[in-house]
């Protein structure tokens, strides 16, 4: 989540690269790091969505946003968006 913390067993999807999906506890680093090759995963194929437009319907305002209206992520408008459009210069091409 942006802004927030990770929450490494919250479900069982994985939605990023490189995301933790087990932690090993042990005595040593030796022993971790051998306990770590240990860990077998299997994951199941879904389709990938790399297009903002087919992604749309998924789309959600951080909790952060919501609790605080001056948080960068919220919704908002600054300066004036359609002063180019009565501006003294146009530029076409």
């Amino acid at each position: 989540t942006v802004g927030g913390p990770i929450k490494i067993f919250n479900d069982d999807r994985i939605r990023f690269s490189d995301q933790p999906i087990a932690v090993v506890v042990a005595d040593s680093w030796e022993r971790a790091r051998y306990a770590a090759r240990l860990v077998r995963a299997q994951y199941a194929k879904e389709k990938h969505q790399t297009s903002v437009e087919d992604s749309k319907d998924q789309a959600f305002l951080p909790t952060s946003a919501k609790k605080n209206p001056k948080s960068p992520m919220a919704d908002y408008q600054r300066g004036q968006a359609d002063a180019y459009k009565t501006g003294a210069l146009k530029i076409e091409g």
